[in-house]
């Protein structure tokens, strides 16, 4: 992820990010969408030897494909006219110049750096618990194995559908810490609806779950349209590095605390409850990162 947004930096400015990074991260989820029931056909079909090979066929390829033909920088892009590139280049260069490029090292010891990787870490919390444990989730309301890897597709349907749509609302209106805010409250509390209903209504309970895991998917996209302060530059690298680092570090932390929990008491229900608690506190450090945003990217921060 740091090297892709790094990447696209390079090319779009901070507005156009906002709707690029939406695309990007529906991305993701869709991925799941299609990724789910096909893995569940596959595990019915072939060795799981077999899965790892197809689904990691299409990477691979894909990544070369990518290697060849996307370029280094905007000069050698064969599409652009010698006037466009100039054009989008006296762009980017004015879209940067209120930022400091600053070293890696200031990078990842600014407080704005840290904050939003703490909101990253804490978006990640109950959004991976749930991608990671929702076939089980789904099992233990009575679904079969099929009906399971069917209904999984749910939140990553939601997601692909409206995160990219955010991301255009937050390019259209130019504004990217309430779309940040709002999507984190929205999570965490829908997901805590969701948990508790998942004993007494079971089907309305999954459902909030998968909204959940959308809403947490549109903080996300607004997250990366974030502008930093000291990250131009090859320092943005090491802040997109570092941010990234706390995401995985919360889908190593959200699983293995659900498989700790549920061995304990039995049940999903309070472990997600807690897990959804951190979103409200990444709202709040989307909040106190944006006041110490430049005075030109500042729109309607709380």
């Amino acid at each position: 992820m740091p090297a892709i947004v790094y990447y696209l930096a390079q090319w779009f400015d901070r507005r156009a990010m906002s709707k690029v990074m939406g695309l990007m991260i529906a991305m993701m989820p869709a991925s799941l969408a299609i990724g789910a029931p096909l893995t569940t056909g596959l595990l019915m079909a072939v060795d799981w030897r077999w899965l790892f090979i197809i689904e990691g066929a299409p990477a691979f390829l894909v990544a070369i494909l990518v290697l060849k033909s996307l370029p280094e920088r905007i000069d050698d892009a064969p599409w652009l006219s010698d006037d466009q590139k100039k054009a989008l280049s006296a762009r980017l260069m004015a879209d940067g110049a209120r930022r400091q490029a600053g070293s890696w090292r200031d990078a990842l010891t600014h407080p704005q750096v840290l904050l939003l990787s703490l909101q990253y870490f804490c978006i990640g919390l109950s959004s991976q618990a749930i991608i990671f444990w929702f076939p089980q989730i789904i099992r233990s309301t009575g679904m079969s194995t099929l009906e399971s890897g069917l209904f999984s597709t749910v939140p990553w349907v939601l997601a692909a559908l409206l995160t990219p749509l955010w991301a255009w609302h937050s390019a259209s209106t130019n504004e990217r810490y309430w779309h940040a805010i709002l999507p984190c409250l929205a999570s965490g509390a829908i997901t805590i609806a969701g948990a508790l209903l998942l004993d007494d209504s079971a089907l309305s309970g999954l459902w909030l779950l998968s909204l959940g895991v959308a809403l947490s998917s549109m903080a996300s996209a607004s997250y990366w349209a974030i502008p930093r302060v000291h990250v131009f530059g090859a320092a943005a690298a090491a802040a997109g590095a570092l941010t990234n680092s706390f995401g995985n570090l919360a889908g190593f932390v959200a699983p293995v605390a659900v498989g700790i929990s549920k061995d304990m008491t039995g049940e999903f229900r309070l472990v997600l409850i807690l897990l959804a608690m951190p979103a409200f506190l990444a709202a709040l450090c989307s909040t106190f990162a944006g006041r110490m945003a430049d005075p030109v990217d500042r729109r309607s921060i709380p």
